[in-house]
């Protein structure tokens, strides 16, 4: 087997594929709170199965807020 040209023939090597840029996913309310109610299933991070995800809306709500010149004193 030739390792250079991966485990199927004209697929990438492995270091290519685990270094591949993922497409962005916007999260969603609905997605951390899926995410909470199948931790109790699933091993998964802490951060994740106590809710402590920002979706995205938040995320950039929380983010204007603290850049926004008004913010500081």
């Amino acid at each position: 087997m030739n390792y250079k040209e991966g485990f199927v023939p004209g697929s990438k090597e492995w270091n290519d594929v685990l270094d591949a840029d993922l497409p962005k996913v916007k999260i969603t309310k609905e997605m951390v709170e899926r995410s909470q109610k199948a931790s109790r299933r699933v091993r998964s991070s802490v951060r994740i199965s106590t809710g402590k995800v920002w979706a995205d809306d938040e995320y950039e709500e929380y983010r204007n807020k603290i850049l926004d010149p008004s913010f500081l004193p």
